[in-house]
């Protein structure tokens, strides 16, 4: 305690170290607007980057600075997300840019702005609004410039590998993309093909119905999730049988975004309801026929409404193939035919229980169902490591940029 008393001071914004600043965000910073419609350049095309919310969008012939900066979402979804901007770029009105002084390094301001809670500063009801006036008089904790500089590299090291980590699971994606068209379509060592409602396919196999490959001897074996009456808010609990939701549902994934319960009790008055590992769900709502395989985390769950439950008859069938085969392109093609509705879409039960998947011999799905869940776990392994790269720089961030562990320079 004594060493932090030599080395560290306490300031409006808690403790520093004793060779830091307090400085407000317009102290280190410059911001400019842009008048830029993305209506009004529909035309125009260059090589020099224009910046939207999501992104870089497109080329024009033009650019606003010759400088790196960042961008800040200030209008509408989105606002107070951060992105970085190469030199000779420009931006949509809907953002601001943001660029350092002197006294200050770029890559750090844009680190430290990353800390700052915009939502505190939102105005507007309807669509959000940020005024740099208002969050530019933020106080912030500022170390001297060699220290800005040696943090920035340090964090943007990190931000390198998680870049190139993407890079690698985004190839890894499409290689299975390519794999899956074409065991779907050719198989593995045929030479001989017929043509089918689905498209083209080895001459022995079948096409199914996704009602035909089920288990028949479970009269649950492809139903669907309750109606809101009969699972309401109330009976949500902190602990018991799982609940999995229409969000839970991704493409070719379970997607843990939260974590409800309801009773043993409950889940028993709605059996039909229950699923357990290795069973499919797919969603009725747009995305129509997105899947997911349900975790063995749990001896069984509860779905929610718009979940329909597939458990298919192992004895004929192999459950990671179906699980791969519902990712296939032709047959989500196929599931968004049948969509019906204006404001969200969504696909029938009967039109859901006919859609078609290819159909080849057990022996055949299981090595075609191999390829695919090892392509799976390449990518799973490099989502991890993408993860834990992001973790390590959510910490970074905050020994880093609140001096709580501090650099050699």
């Amino acid at each position: 305690m004594e060493v932090l008393q030599d080395t560290y001071k306490d300031t409006k914004i808690g403790r520093i170290p004793k060779d830091w600043e307090v400085m407000m965000l317009n102290e280190i910073t410059n911001y400019k607007s842009s008048n830029l419609s993305l209506n009004k350049l529909e035309e125009n095309t260059g090589k020099y980057k224009l910046y939207g919310a999501s992104g870089m969008l497109k080329g024009i012939d033009f650019y606003q600075t010759d400088k790196e900066s960042f961008a800040i979402v200030k209008d509408g979804s989105g606002f107070g997300n951060l992105l970085w901007c190469d030199k000779n770029s420009s931006i949509l009105g809907t953002l601001g840019r943001i660029t350092n002084k002197e006294t200050s390094d770029l890559k750090f301001c844009f680190y430290l702005t990353h800390t700052i809670k915009f939502k505190r500063y939102m105005s507007g009801s309807t669509i959000p609004h940020l005024y740099y006036k208002d969050y530019g008089n933020i106080k912030l904790p500022v170390p001297p410039l060699p220290e800005q500089q040696k943090i920035a590299e340090i964090l943007s090291t990190v931000d390198e590998q998680i870049s190139t980590t993407q890079v690698i699971i985004d190839k890894s994606k499409e290689l299975k993309k390519g794999l899956m068209q074409e065991l779907f379509s050719e198989g593995i060592g045929h030479t001989e093909f017929k043509d089918t409602k689905i498209g083209r396919i080895p001459k022995d196999w079948e096409v199914s119905t996704l009602y035909e490959i089920r288990k028949q001897s479970d009269r649950h074996s492809f139903t669907g999730g309750p109606f809101g009456s009969d699972l309401k808010s109330s009976d949500y609990t902190d602990s018991g049988v799982r609940i999995i939701q229409l969000g839970n549902i991704g493409v070719g994934s379970f997607i843990d975004k939260s974590k409800i319960y309801t009773s043993e009790e409950k889940a028993n008055q709605l059996i039909s309801c229950n699923v357990y590992p290795n069973d499919i769900i797919l969603a009725k709502m747009a995305p129509v026929a997105r899947s997911c395989k349900v975790p063995s985390s749990s001896s069984r769950y509860v779905m929610c409404s718009d979940g329909i439950r597939l458990a298919v008859d192992t004895e004929k069938v192999d459950d990671n193939f179906i699980f791969h085969s519902l990712q296939d392109r032709r047959f989500r093609a196929s599931a968004e035919r049948c969509m019906v509705g204006t404001t969200r879409g969504r696909i029938g039960l009967n039109d859901l229980r006919n859609l078609l998947i290819p159909f080849p011999p057990l022996s055949e799905q299981q090595k075609i169902a191999a390829i695919l869940s090892e392509a799976d776990a390449k990518i799973e392994k490099e989502q991890t490591q993408k993860a834990q790269l992001e973790e390590l720089k959510k910490g970074l961030m905050q020994q880093l940029l609140t001096g709580k562990k501090r650099v050699k320079v």
